[in-house]
């Protein structure tokens, strides 16, 4: 096995202007997926490169947490967490020569917070319920005039003893 390398002249003009492409996984938060709600995408970004500046590139990530009550009666809070890519910044130092490309990853203090919540019985029970108030009201306020009349011929009737008969008893 021969270990020798190629003159400084064939390296650097290997290194004058080639690119760097790198592939990265994000996460994005799908609130509407019950079962997965963190899914991965495949990103990718690419830089131009020489042996005569250096490229530094920050990716920036941010933590994510999925708060899901999952109870059907009861509250069930099921917590998963991940992470996501919140930004890539890139910068080019000229006349360093020593290294020419960097990449660092770094935690922001930003926390996304999602919390969902699902259709539970006590929902529709609520529900059901507020329609049947609705109803009642609706009800009393149509049968409130035949009420009062009613109510008036029985205290006229009580009050002053007034019997009605019928056509065929008189």
């Amino acid at each position: 096995m021969n270990n020798t390398c190629a003159s400084e002249s064939e390296i650097n003009a290997f290194l004058k202007n080639p690119t760097l492409q790198f592939y990265y996984v994000d996460t994005y938060a799908n609130t509407n997926n019950y079962k997965e709600p963190f899914q991965k995408i495949l990103r990718n970004k690419f830089y131009y490169v020489s042996n005569t500046f250096h490229v530094s590139v920050t990716e920036y990530i941010h933590h994510v947490n999925m708060i899901t009550n999952k109870g059907l009666i009861f509250n069930n809070f099921i917590k998963k967490n991940n992470f996501t890519v919140d930004s890539l910044i890139d910068y080019t130092l000229y006349n360093k020569k020593e290294v020419i490309f960097s990449f660092t990853i770094q935690l922001n203090n930003i926390i996304e917070k999602y919390t969902r919540n699902y259709y539970k019985i006590q929902d529709l029970l609520a529900e059901v319920g507020g329609i049947y108030s609705i109803l009642s009201v609706i009800i009393f306020i149509l049968l409130k005039p035949f009420s009062e009349n009613l109510y008036f011929e029985y205290l006229i009737n009580n009050f002053f003893h007034i019997t009605f008969f019928n056509k065929k008893k008189r």
